[in-house]
């Protein structure tokens, strides 16, 4: 099962006690869910996509339990095998989390050279050349490597 999220818009400013956010949820290439957050702490909603075409009358059955059980198979640890909607919520809360923290990312190695050192994450005021990384000894420098490996150490780090 091939999960995509598409059409995502995130209000920051909007977000109180969670993220204020829309978008639509793909499933093996076809339109299948809508979800948003007001941002305002009260859980996500969830509904059926208006391209949705229904092969059940239960939403549940049809989308979300499969969607769960594709989740426990990408990550047994964190999502469990039952029919909630919380384990939706929770790989919805953790692509918000991943889109801030690639788009942090974008930021500060447009900006400069950014590192990993000592237990951290530094940034230079220097624009990146290739082959600048001789110049940081002992340093990773997140800007020489592709960008879901940089990205992977900087979510680790930040």
């Amino acid at each position: 099962m091939e999960i995509k999220v598409k059409n995502f818009k995130i209000l920051v400013s909007n977000s109180d006690e969670t993220w204020c956010y829309s978008a639509d949820i793909w499933v093996d290439g076809k339109p299948a869910l809508c979800t948003r957050n007001s941002g305002r702490g009260a859980p996500d909603e969830i509904y059926t996509h208006p391209k949705w075409v229904r092969k059940a009358d239960n939403i549940y059955e049809e989308v979300l339990w499969p969607l769960n059980s594709a989740l426990h198979e990408i990550d047994p640890k964190k999502f469990d095998n039952s029919p909630h909607v919380s384990n939706f919520e929770i790989w919805m809360g953790n692509y918000i989390e991943d889109h801030l923290k690639r788009k942090e990312l974008r930021r500060l190695l447009n900006k400069g050279v950014v590192t990993r050192e000592d237990g951290g994450i530094y940034t230079y005021k220097v624009k990146y050349e290739t082959g600048m990384e001789n110049m940081f000894k002992d340093k990773i420098v997140l800007n020489a490597l592709p960008f879901e490996e940089a990205f992977r150490d900087f979510k680790c780090w930040k």
